[in-house]
């Protein structure tokens, strides 16, 4: 039985696909899926994951291999806080690169304040250095 408004071939796409994001934390090549699904080129591939992206079932991670998520997922809003904070970052002339678990810190420290990414790190980075709040 398909989710209601997929096709077959969607629904065992979005299964593959989230049963690796939850399995691994990475999603499949689109070689991957090609074979899975029974596809000649990577292009019949694209065309499900687009209808996926444009239904809501997924979310693409900019700038990132394999760069598909789940709406919901840690890993989808890990991912829009990491642009976030690179992005602000980069307004101020600097380039910041974080792991997946001060990415989660700095994810549960914004909520918990209400700051903006770029706002959190120069703090922690000006107490850090011992000039106090940034």
């Amino acid at each position: 039985m398909t989710p209601i408004g997929l096709t077959k071939r969607q629904a065992v796409a979005l299964g593959l696909i989230t049963h690796r994001l939850n399995s691994t934390g990475i999603s499949p090549s689109y070689d991957e899926l090609a074979a899975h699904l029974g596809l000649r080129s990577k292009s019949g591939v694209c065309r499900v994951v687009d209808q996926l992206v444009e239904r809501g079932h997924l979310v693409r991670l900019e700038r990132r291999a394999r760069g598909l998520g789940l709406p919901s997922s840690e890993a989808a809003i890990v991912a829009q806080m990491l642009e976030r904070a690179a992005a602000s970052a980069a307004q101020d002339g600097f380039s910041v690169r974080l792991s997946r678990p001060v990415a989660l810190l700095l994810l549960k420290r914004c909520e918990q304040t209400g700051r903006l990414p770029g706002d959190v790190i120069a703090t922690a980075v000006a107490r850090h250095l011992g000039g106090g709040n940034a």
